[in-house]
């Protein structure tokens, strides 16, 4: 299964900067700023990573945590905290995505 990633955050700066970096890895990915369009697209059932900025909390996160994990996908929480947007990427999303799409059955 090849991977679709859904970026969920509070600024829009932050989830479009996210969402190019991985989609310059060849990755299909998407973000929303709001919590209903995000869990619409998670209900739908094609997305295979949710990645929960920091700003996004308490019964957001719950939320989103729950049906994201409801419809088989994987989560990362690991905030930003002001990182370079591409290394982010590839310490956190990267791995998550290779292992799945390579069958690791850990994910």
């Amino acid at each position: 299964m090849s991977s679709l990633v859904l970026v969920v955050g509070r600024e829009e700066r932050v989830v479009a900067a996210v969402v190019a970096a991985v989609g310059r890895h060849g990755i299909t990915a998407s973000g929303a700023t709001e919590d209903a369009p995000a869990l619409a697209e998670l209900a739908a059932g094609e997305v295979t990573l949710l990645v929960i900025g920091g700003g996004i909390r308490g019964r957001s996160r719950e939320l989103l945590r729950t049906v994201a994990l409801a419809h088989g996908a994987l989560v990362v929480e690991t905030p930003l905290r002001g990182e370079d947007v591409e290394s982010y990427v590839r310490r956190e999303v990267l791995p998550v995505v290779t292992a799945r799409d390579a069958g690791d059955p850990r994910c």
